[in-house]
């Protein structure tokens, strides 16, 4: 699946991972499949272990476009909250 090949890249070289973090960004922005594809693929995980890896000051890009994808990713509608907590 193409969601999670790009996951899979954001651990590679920095400027890679800068362009996947801009490209999920657009795709997660209004697209609930994939929203939904990337959380239970590990997104929180993998985007807060940037921040923590890089810290907030130092990997500033990198930190805020992870935490942009991750507010993304929040279940904001009731029926996907109850779908995040029935797995």
């Amino acid at each position: 699946m193409g969601v999670v090949h790009l996951m899979d890249m954001m651990t590679d070289m920095e400027a890679l991972r800068n362009e996947v973090l801009l490209l999920l960004i657009g795709l997660t922005h209004a697209n609930q499949s994939i929203q939904q594809i990337a959380a239970f693929e590990g997104a929180f995980e993998r985007l807060l272990n940037i921040v923590r890896y890089l810290g907030v000051t130092h990997g500033r890009a990198a930190a805020t476009s992870s935490f942009r994808v991750c507010s993304s990713l929040a279940p904001q509608p009731e029926a996907q909250v109850s779908l995040y907590c029935t797995s």
